[in-house]
């Protein structure tokens, strides 16, 4: 059933985007609107309802769109998580010329309860490696 089908289920609130999330979720790389739809069982999404539920993500920031090489549009997910942060970091460290100067300006720059947090981190890494 299609979307413009008056007899088609409507899905319930927010699932459309929840769908749109889960295709981006499980691929390896960014996909254009066309592909996303094509992702989907009965009912598929109308052309102009995905794209507006395609740019809501990307204005609220949990998709990133850039442009292919055929001028096209790919969507893919923003990480937010936890190893992508450290990744980040991790290569920034690797980038310095002066390490330790960067530590000790990123070490400088937390808070007491994000001191704690490392601390903790970095005990239990020594027990591990000991």
């Amino acid at each position: 059933m299609s979307r413009s089908d008056p007899t088609a289920p409507r899905r319930p609130h927010g699932a459309l985007k929840a769908a749109v999330t889960e295709v981006l979720l499980h691929s390896e790389r960014s996909l254009t609107a066309r592909e996303i739809r094509e992702r989907f069982n009965d009912p598929v999404p109308g052309m102009t309802t995905l794209l507006t539920v395609l740019d809501r993500l990307r204005r609220a920031g949990q998709i990133h769109r850039s442009v292919g090489t055929d001028g096209d549009y790919g969507f893919s997910l923003v990480e937010h998580d936890a190893d992508a942060a450290a990744g980040t970091m991790i290569e920034t460290l690797l980038r310095s010329n002066d390490r330790t100067g960067a530590l000790l300006n990123f070490a400088g720059a937390l808070d007491a309860e994000d001191v704690a947090v490392l601390r903790r981190a970095i005990d239990a890494g020594h027990q591990r490696n000991d």
